[in-house]
């Protein structure tokens, strides 16, 4: 028994992670995408007089937690009796979403604004991937539509300025 309350626990718990940055991202690249689109200029989060330096180290300290979240979530996951396989992706994808919200927060306006959102949707089809191994199709479905349903908000609420 305890070892199906194992596994249900680490699979809420994989499943709140993963849909919290899932969401981050999904409203931040949404926001970038059709602000340039209405705007036909790039959306700063961070201005540009900051130095390119400071821009490296906040990228290795976030770099360094992701990192540490990732292995955390290993850990969880074979702690939760999960496969190896299916732990080493879940941390990857974690370790990816965040390394590309930082990436788009600190070098967003130094990119083509195509770039991040095809990133983007790389590491979304890696997610469905996960979720549909881990977790099965009706969790994934949800997950897509509830995802569909951000980006209609977030597009809805950026065209209303």
């Amino acid at each position: 028994m305890t070892i199906k309350k194992n596994i249900k626990r680490t699979k809420i718990v994989l499943g709140s992670i993963i849909l919290s940055f899932l969401l981050l991202n999904v409203v931040t690249h949404t926001i970038s995408f059709f602000y340039f689109a209405k705007y036909k200029n790039q959306f700063i989060i961070l201005q540009n007089d900051i130095p390119i330096g400071t821009r490296i180290i906040l990228m290795v300290l976030i770099l360094l937690i992701s990192w540490f979240i990732a292995r955390f979530i290993y850990v969880i996951m074979l702690s939760g009796e999960g496969s190896i396989f299916d732990a080493i992706n879940s941390s990857l994808l974690i370790f990816f979403y965040l390394l590309l919200t930082a990436f788009t927060v600190l070098f967003g306006q130094m990119l083509t604004p195509f770039i991040i959102p095809f990133l983007f949707l790389i590491i979304f089809i890696f997610t469905l991937y996960v979720l549909w191994k881990f977790f099965g199709k009706l969790f994934l479905s949800v997950i897509v539509i509830f995802t569909i349903f951000v980006i209609l908000i977030t597009y809805f609420l950026i065209n209303s300025q």
